[in-house]
């Protein structure tokens, strides 16, 4: 959860990265409160 919201990203340094160009990555600082509420174990085709 990110701002109220969930995505599927990749934690990266300082951001959360989208695997989508269609979607901006999100930047997180210290005073980011974001949390981790799952895993992406696969996809559907």
């Amino acid at each position: 959860m990110y701002d109220g919201e969930a995505y599927i990203k990749v934690l990266g340094n300082k951001k959360l990265i989208s695997l989508n160009k269609n979607y901006p990555d999100k930047e997180i600082s210290e005073d980011t409160q974001f949390e981790v509420i799952g895993k992406v174990v696969g996809k559907v085709n």
